[in-house]
């Protein structure tokens, strides 16, 4: 038997399909319960709403160090419209590579890469390999600075 906390929190989840199916037209969302450090400090619920569904291979974060705290998620769960499974964004793709970049600082990879894509291509770090050419290309160029204009 269902106590009143998984009933409760079914329909929380229920509601926030709605919302994040029907009303963002997301075609998939993850929701997640964070804490730092341990179960007893709560951070708070985040749901995140993509335009294409992601594979479950993507589905590997359990848990982070940030600095001397550590990062951990409960209650994880995702739903797709499989209905519908939605066109990649090129845009967001080449944001979100944009920003793996910058974690990595792998701006001296897009460097090479914009001068000879073709050469550069085998040499891809592996934090880049999920992105097609074309979002690298847009990433890359998203973290080369121009060179500064003379006065």
């Amino acid at each position: 038997m269902l106590g009143v906390v998984e009933i409760l929190t079914f329909l929380y989840f229920y509601l926030l399909f709605l919302y994040c199916i029907e009303r963002l037209q997301g075609q998939f969302f993850n929701t997640c319960v964070l804490y730092i450090n341990t179960t007893k400090n709560l951070q708070g619920q985040y749901c995140a709403v993509y335009s294409e569904t992601w594979s479950s291979k993507y589905a590997t974060n359990a848990g982070q160090y940030r600095g001397n705290d550590y990062f951990l998620f409960e209650y994880s769960y995702a739903y797709s419209n499989l209905a519908n499974a939605g066109v990649p964004s090129v845009n967001a793709a080449a944001h979100q590579a944009s920003v793996d970049i910058s974690y990595a600082t792998l701006q001296p990879f897009c460097t090479s890469y914009l001068a000879t894509p073709s050469v550069t291509i085998a040499s891809t770090p592996a934090v880049l390999t999920k992105y097609p050419a074309t979002v690298l290309s847009s990433a890359c160029s998203m973290q080369i600075t121009p060179a500064p204009t003379p006065a």
